[in-house]
């Protein structure tokens, strides 16, 4: 029999107040909600209410920001002050030795879920986590408005980050906007009303434009992609998609547009802004499929792999 709880808690944060538009927290709460379970989000920004996490007595704890990692005072009071529930922490960011990653011991939780097929090992050794397994991240399904104001030909919203191992992705962004044409939306970190109107609007930016960009920091490892490739789909975008390893896995050619280099994605842009019909045919086809990918049934998974530890 699958363990299932009766109470969640998701340690996150609804600070800056654009967090709260974040489709992780809300396709979370949203996920739980589908499968009526009682849930409630817990915000580790500037200070986890611990008094309340423990009197709230979930049976489930899920850590969802690198926050929680640094502060091992937390989680160890967390763990001593409820020793019958299960703690979790749920990773989405794709990080190795070329970007840096902090170093920390999780031995105290039940189990780690990662992003990513190729890291388990890795955060088993770094972050002593007992079991470290892949969870992907997933989307809640949007229903935005198409707006005039939106309708992009060629459209990225993500940021230009130029250090270390991040500079690959923004010298090709860049490449994408002198060459061809491509619209480039951020929201950045220093700018929280930016950030949140973003947020707020970008499902609408992507069901509006023809063509978005997916395209993560990170291509090469099994399995990773950021929660744009989600996002994108379920608000009912066209997906033009930077093959990764075991990507079809989750959406089959036909739901997306998928690409190896900066001319094939150049020769499938054009094809696709000049055949609508092709495009409406796609861009439908993953609508659809988003349904796959929301966060009840990344929950089930989560459900069952915690069965079987």
């Amino acid at each position: 029999m699958n363990y299932r709880p009766k109470r969640v808690a998701i340690v996150g944060t609804d600070t800056p107040s654009y967090e709260l538009y974040c489709p992780n927290w809300v396709g979370m709460l949203e996920g739980l909600a589908t499968l009526k379970i009682e849930r409630q989000l817990f915000s580790c920004r500037p200070q986890l209410d611990i008094d309340a996490l423990v009197e709230y007595e979930p049976d489930l704890i899920v850590y969802g920001l690198i926050d929680i990692v640094r502060k091992i005072g937390w989680r160890k009071e967390i763990r001593e002050r409820l020793p019958k529930a299960k703690i979790v922490m749920w990773y989405g960011d794709f990080r190795y030795p070329g970007t840096g990653q902090i170093i920390a011991d999780l031995s105290e939780i039940d189990c780690m879920f990662v992003s990513n097929d190729a890291q388990g090992a890795w955060y088993e050794r770094i972050w002593k986590a007992r079991k470290c397994l892949y969870l992907p991240l997933g989307s809640p399904i949007y229903d935005p408005p198409i707006r005039a104001a939106f309708a992009f030909d060629f459209v990225f919203i993500g940021a230009k980050i130029t250090g270390s191992k991040f500079l690959d992705r923004a010298l090709t962004i860049w490449k994408y906007q002198e060459e061809a044409g491509l619209k480039m939306i951020d929201g950045p970190a220093n700018r929280p009303d930016l950030r949140e109107k973003v947020f707020k609007n970008m499902p609408s930016i992507y069901r509006s434009s023809k063509v978005v960009l997916d395209q993560s920091h990170f291509t090469e490892a099994y399995r990773y992609t950021s929660n744009r490739h989600w996002i994108i789909t379920a608000s009912g975008g066209f997906a033009l998609t930077k093959r990764f390893p075991g990507c079809e896995l989750d959406y089959p050619e036909g739901t997306r547009a998928y690409f190896n280099t900066y001319e094939e994605s150049i020769e499938l842009l054009n094809y696709y802004l000049t055949h609508e019909k092709e495009r409406e045919e796609i861009r439908a086809a993953g609508y659809l499929h988003a349904r796959m990918h929301t966060y009840d049934h990344r929950f089930l998974r989560m459900f069952e792999l915690l069965s079987s530890i």
